[in-house]
């Protein structure tokens, strides 16, 4: 029975999403080879679990209806060892030992009204069953029984309640034993509970939409957005990092959201899922030699280097040494391209600007030509806190007058080959596009801390590559991206067709399995807000489950020992025009995963969102890779006939042939996805609004170069100053750094004693011999004011890791915002 509000909420989904709103759970007399959820409801169902099972393999998730006796179920059916998931409809009566025999379990839904204490003996009587649901029905007082957990670290409280509800159960909590992570189902994240920080063992928070759940019924196959809370615990007196999870397929998370989510647990920060990265399990290389073609025109990725290929390049040369980052092994963020330099170059960076690179200007030490491709690495800083963080000095010595530079840009711009820093060739230049500024051009010396002028044309005539012979600039684009489909699958940062602004992209129904689409029109359509879904039309959005795997089972002598499995689109089949080629066959595993873990250790808790084949014609193996947020999956597999025993020459010419129409429909994707982006540059460049003309900075030596003016508001006074944590205890200070706004200014005093301009805005980095970073807000800095000319003591707060993102530090600096 759903409460009054669910049933809303259902019927406003009827309306949405149409009379079919709701995903039935099919039978497995009604099951295909793409779903991966079954429902048992009646004895009848039970008998045909037997030839789904032949036919489809082991489901991911088993519901089972209020009325079927769990225990025996699986007494009828043992071997259930790749079930992930189990949902519990009702009182199925559960022995003690049910939960632990199913050997594969992760996950299981219990639907409850009122307590029951052999349902919680079976969950408690599981070790290794970590994460479960309660899933509350209507107006049934939560009984804190159903906290007393032995070994559960995972608990999503699912069902329709108030905040005040929540806010009741949150003390419950801390009766389970080892709990670490809890999710809530509600309707907006205002509805979550303020008060979680009762609940003292709190390591990881989650939300799920209700609306999402009742139409899926389940919520890991929903799309998740991952993001972080970063705040101040004050009783431990120490910066705290909570994961949050969002599952919905409905919408994504806006800004209010955030701006709650950040003060939930008191004041604090959203960071997005990037920022905070364990460094990722290595898989297992599979060493087969396959040909392909190599485009060296982006950063260079292996077919077979699935060890975390997001890893940025290791810097092979020398940095100029007057840069010096404020913390040991700070990630310079560099943009990598691998080119060849024998032909002219124009690249193009991330933020839409141009580097015209003339062929064979790229030389050795000893002026000789690179022989093989180069790599070249660029940087445009226009973040003041980047810069402190980077340690790039922010003042032009003229003549022994130290004067700091104002509103500065920052290009930094090396080359290197074969582990050999690279300079350019006598007589030329490389032309950098950059942002239009009103200050000079300034060059970081090579062998002192300080800027100079930089004019190339002191230098004498020199000759630059021209895009044409009538302009030697570009225009820049406001938003462009060329990359194919190679590109995007190869570059972790995308999600399938997404583009990196577009948290959601709507699927068209007039998009074909042949593509054959107006060649005016988009083919997918970021989502806007109010944007609605006709029918046959559905969104996707990263974090949902695109691609399936399903391992295949046989009885027969000869295979049942075998791993095979399927592959499939699992959202839907529009998406990949090119699996119809593989639509009935069935892969033989020749990895070194058993058949008992292949599921659970490659397949099981992964979202799979893109997939390749890869296979050399005439050869006997290949590999399937799949492609998820954390990385990719190789399958390797060896060509077989699973129907037809014919010799092996013949099933390779037949897979040769599924092989060859794989790729024509994957080429045939890939012209429209290029279609796409015309058609999807034209749309951004028409509406957004015009950012100005770029001005073209000419270089003649590879290095780091501002754009600046000098600052005259000089106005200092001395000070001392002393600088405690925030319990009080003094900082053995390396470095400060005074952070000034309106003009932006960067001031860097190896000593307590510093210069401040009180007549602006600042605030304070600081820096110990133990390469700990702190920072004081702009408005705490206001207090300093008062220590004019003696010593003056500030609180400094730490500096997490998760802070040293640019555009996050900028913030909690605290600075007042410019009024519009």
């Amino acid at each position: 029975m759903l409460s009054r509000f669910s049933y809303i909420l259902l019927l406003f989904a009827f309306h949405f999403y149409g009379l079919n709103a709701q995903i039935p759970i099919p039978s497995p007399g009604k099951a295909g080879k793409a779903d991966d959820k079954v429902l048992i409801n009646s004895e009848k169902d039970q008998r045909r679990f037997d030839k789904y099972l032949q036919k489809w393999g082991q489901p991911q998730t088993l519901f089972l209806g209020k009325n079927i006796n769990s225990s025996q179920f699986f007494n009828d059916y043992p071997f259930m060892d790749e079930l992930g998931q189990v949902v519990f409809l009702g009182n199925n009566q559960l022995n003690a030992d049910l939960l632990c025999e199913l050997t594969g379990l992760e996950h299981a839904i219990f639907h409850v009204a009122e307590f029951d204490s052999a349902l919680l003996a079976a969950i408690n009587n599981c070790p290794f069953l970590l994460e479960i649901s309660f899933y509350f029905q209507q107006d049934v007082p939560v009984d804190s029984r159903w906290f007393q957990l032995e070994h559960v670290k995972t608990l999503n409280i699912l069902g329709v309640f108030s905040k005040t509800q929540l806010e009741q159960m949150v003390p419950h909590l801390n009766l389970a034993n080892g709990l670490e992570a809890v999710r809530f189902s509600t309707d907006f994240t205002k509805d979550l509970p303020t008060n979680l920080l009762e609940f003292k063992g709190l390591k990881k928070l989650g939300m799920i939409d209700n609306l999402s759940l009742i139409l899926s019924q389940t919520f890991h196959d929903l799309a998740v957005e991952k993001h972080y809370i970063n705040y101040w615990d004050a009783d431990q007196k120490k910066n705290v990092i909570i994961p949050f999870d969002y599952y919905s397929d409905r919408v994504s998370l806006e800004d209010y959201d955030f701006n709650y989510l950040s003060n939930l647990l008191g004041k604090g920060q959203m960071l997005p899922y990037f920022a905070y990265q364990k460094t990722p399990t290595a898989v297992p290389k599979v060493n087969i030699n396959l040909a392909k073609n190599r485009d060296y025109g982006v950063s260079e990725y292996s077919y077979f280097d699935t060890i975390n290929r997001a890893d940025a390049p290791t810097l092979i040369f020398d940095l100029n040494a007057s840069i010096q980052p404020i913390k040991q092994n700070l990630d310079l963020g560099y943009e990598h391209f691998v080119i060849n330099p024998s032909v002219n170059q124009i690249l193009q960076t991330k933020r839409g600007f141009k580097l015209t690179i003339p062929a064979k200007v790229l030389l050795t030490s000893e002026n000789k030509e690179c022989q093989n491709f180069v790599d070249v690495y660029f940087k445009l800083v226009d973040n003041l806190a980047e810069m402190a963080l980077m340690g790039i000095p922010g003042v032009y010595d003229s003549l022994n007058s130290v004067v700091r530079l104002a509103n500065p840009k920052m290009i930094l711009l090396y080359a290197s080959c074969q582990n050999q820093p690279l300079k350019i060739k006598k007589g030329y230049a490389i032309d950098i596009e950059v942002p239009s500024s009103k200050g000079r051009q300034w060059q970081l010396s090579t062998y002192n801390s300080f800027w100079y002028p930089y004019n190339f044309l002191d230098y004498g005539p020199v000759t630059r590559f021209k895009k044409d012979a009538f302009n030697d600039t570009q225009k820049l684009q406001k938003l462009i991206d060329f990359s194919g489909l190679d590109a995007r699958y190869y570059d972790p940062n995308y999600y399938y067709i997404l583009d990196e602004q577009d948290q959601r992209v709507k699927i068209p129904r007039t998009l074909k399995l042949n593509y054959n689409v107006n060649e005016n029109a988009r083919i997918y359509l970021p989502y806007k807000k109010g944007m609605k879904l006709d029918r046959k039309e559905l969104y996707i959005k990263p974090g949902k489950a695109l691609i399936g795997v399903r391992r295949v089972t046989f009885s027969d002598t000869a295979r049942k020992r075998q791993t095979y499995f399927r592959i499939y689109p699992k959202s839907d089949k529009r998406l990949f025009p090119e699996l119809k080629a593989f639509k009935n066959y069935i892969f033989k595993y020749t990895g070194s995963e058993t058949r008992k873990t292949f599921t659970k250790n490659l397949i099981r808790k992964k979202k799979f969102n893109d997939i390749r084949i890869f296979y050399k014609p005439g050869a006997r193996e290949g590999v399937v890779e799949l492609k998820y947020q954390d990385g990719y999956v190789q399958l390797p597999f060896v060509v077989v006939d699973n129907k037809i025993k014919k010799p092996a020459h013949k099933q390779t010419a037949k897979f040769l042939k599924r092989f060859q129409k794989y790729e024509r429909l994957l080429k045939k994707r890939n012209e429209y996805h290029l279609l796409h982006l015309k058609n999807y540059n034209q749309q951004v460049n028409a509406e957004r609004p015009d950012i100005g003309v770029p001005m073209i900075l000419p270089i003649i030596e590879l290095g780091t170069y501002a754009l600046a003016e000098l600052d005259s508001q000089q106005a200092l006074s001395n000070i001392n100053l002393i600088v405690n944590d925030v319990a009080g205890l003094p900082i053995d200070v390396k470095q400060i750094i005074v952070v000034y706004k309106g003009p932006q200014a960067l001031e860097y005093f190896n000593s307590k004693a510093i210069q401040l301009n009180f007549n602006r805005e600042f605030a304070l980095l600081i820096t110990d011999y133990k390469n700990n970073i702190y920072f004081v807000t702009a408005s705490r800095s206001l207090s300093l004011k008062s220590g004019e000319g003696s010593v003056k003591s500030i609180n400094a707060r730490l500096l997490s890791p998760e802070m040293e993102i640019p555009s996050v530090l900028w913030k909690n600096l605290g600075f007042k915002r410019e009024r519009k």
